[in-house]
């Protein structure tokens, strides 16, 4: 079994290995940049949050916005994150449609399998 597969089916795993520690630098990268980004140009930020996460488009998350991957976050049409959350998206974390988050939420899927809002 791979480390991602133990990883998806809740299983102690090490991520120092198959590439994730490139993609959580990657994904560091993107939201950073999200983070960094000026309120005055919200098409830019919609675009970041399009190529940071996992099929998600027509949401808004206010920065800044943390995570480990992005791409394991899939979050339904028309739901808002506010400020300063943390998903830890080791496994896949999937979000309903109109789903709002008020601020300094965590959400973390280290060790299960997944969790869905």
């Amino acid at each position: 079994m791979t480390m991602r597969e133990r990883i998806m089916n809740g299983k102690l795993f090490t991520d120092e290995c198959e590439g994730l520690p490139e993609e959580r630098t990657a994904a560091k990268i993107k939201m950073k940049s999200f983070n960094e980004s000026s309120p005055e140009n919200p098409a830019a930020r919609t675009k970041m949050l399009e190529e940071m996460l996992g099929k998600s488009q027509n949401v808004w998350i206010e920065p800044p916005f943390y995570f480990c991957y992005g791409t394991h976050i899939y979050i339904g049409e028309g739901s808002y994150i506010n400020f300063n959350c943390n998903f830890i998206d080791d496994g896949i974390i999937t979000i309903g449609k109109s789903v709002m988050f008020g601020s300094a939420v965590t959400i973390a899927t280290v060790g299960t399998q997944s969790a869905p809002i």
